[in-house]
């Protein structure tokens, strides 16, 4: 008998910790960096996709990096790179998350800008949280830079992957579909999953994206109905 009530008691544990995980997720508020402006929030019910975009000044480009790292830290979210570090701390010169662990350099519409990015994972819900900082401009001693930070269910995109591929090939199908869905087709955040459900095409790269994307938006969907609420 005390086997059983063990084994209840387990089992209701495990169901009251999914339902405050579930909870937590979607109630959670991303903070933004004192002195933001052109703030914009947004959460996507169908995809469980919260998205955070801002303006800001900054005395140095790893700013949003310690502030996020802090905030993702405190909410169940593990720099990357963190258990790497922790079990091979002599192969780096300094802690991952002291530094961004992406970088380019890029000049659009004749604007020369910097860009930085990191992720943050959540294995107990499957999530991933990214925090991109474009640095565009000195203002003094100050950094004039835009954060973006999405965090986002971690969703096997094998086999959109796998369709990159083919982009050499067919390029005028890719420009053709971005044009069908006002937008970047593989920055997944970004597409519009009703515009994709939509496309009809009979051209062979289109069909096969499509199928791709519906087995996305079936994962995004089963994780929808589990985060949100």
């Amino acid at each position: 008998m005390g086997k059983f009530r063990t084994t209840v008691a387990l089992v209701l544990l495990v169901l009251f910790s999914q339902l405050a995980l579930s909870q937590d997720y979607w109630s959670l508020e991303i903070p933004v960096m004192d002195g933001a402006t052109n703030i914009e929030l947004s959460k996507d019910p169908k995809t469980g996709i919260h998205t955070l975009s801002y303006d800001v000044a900054l005395s140095s480009m790893t700013e949003p990096l310690k502030f996020y790292d802090g905030f993702f830290n405190d909410n169940g979210w593990v720099h990357f790179m963190a258990e790497t570090y922790k079990q091979f701390p002599g192969q780096f010169s300094e802690s991952p998350t002291d530094k961004w662990t992406s970088f380019a350099a890029r000049t659009e519409n004749d604007k020369f800008s910097l860009f930085f990015g990191t992720l943050w994972q959540n294995k107990a819900n499957n999530t991933n949280a990214q925090v991109a900082l474009t640095a565009t401009e000195l203002k003094g001693d100050e950094i004039g830079a835009h954060v973006d930070v999405v965090i986002a269910p971690e969703i096997d995109g094998s086999s959109l992957m796998q369709l990159m591929m083919l982009v050499q090939e067919e390029p005028t199908s890719l420009l053709r579909l971005a044009q069908s869905l006002g937008a970047d087709p593989f920055q997944l955040e970004l597409v519009d999953i009703d515009k994709v459900r939509a496309l009809e095409s009979e051209d062979p790269f289109i069909i096969k994206y499509k199928a791709a994307m519906d087995a996305i938006i079936q994962q995004y969907a089963d994780f929808a109905e589990q985060y949100v609420k």
